[in-house]
């Protein structure tokens, strides 16, 4: 059987999405652990994470992974833009939860609960080039942070 995820890219570059998480699992005193992580090489190229993919272990009755994966621009795009060395990287960040069950899912709940109070804007709103002119993923992406909305 094959194990049900959620993913979702997030506004906020891969610290502050960091920082936010962090903060809503020490809020609610539940006992996760954060440590560094990798993804598969096709992944890595796809999303340009340089490096930074970290995961968040949830210990506690119903256990979890919560990746937190950095993505710049897509391939093409990075190509193009190392020829101009002035131009600033753009960040923002794929949310990855693994497994998502009705359990796990409450869980998060909470968890995304207190991460929307301390983003400074809703974290489906994303301005990143990659989705200025795509509307289909733009709907597609919101449609999965849907879950967390109260």
């Amino acid at each position: 059987m094959a194990v049900k995820r959620w993913e979702a890219f997030c506004a906020y570059p891969f610290e502050d999405c960091e920082k936010y998480l962090l903060e809503a699992f020490k809020e609610l005193k539940y006992n996760a652990k954060i440590e560094e992580t990798t993804i598969s090489n096709m992944q890595d190229f796809m999303l340009g994470t340089e490096g930074n993919v970290k995961k968040i272990i949830f210990q506690e009755q119903f256990p979890f992974e919560f990746k937190i994966i950095s993505v710049s621009q897509d391939p093409l795009y990075r190509l193009f833009m190392s020829l101009f060395s002035s131009h600033k990287k753009e960040s923002i960040t794929l949310l990855s939860m693994t497994p998502f069950t009705p359990e796990t899912e409450s869980i998060m709940f909470n968890v995304m609960q207190n991460f929307f109070k301390r983003a400074p804007e809703p974290p489906w709103e994303i301005k990143h080039p990659r989705f200025k002119l795509s509307i289909i993923l733009n709907y597609q992406n919101k449609r999965k942070w849907n879950c967390w909305i109260a």
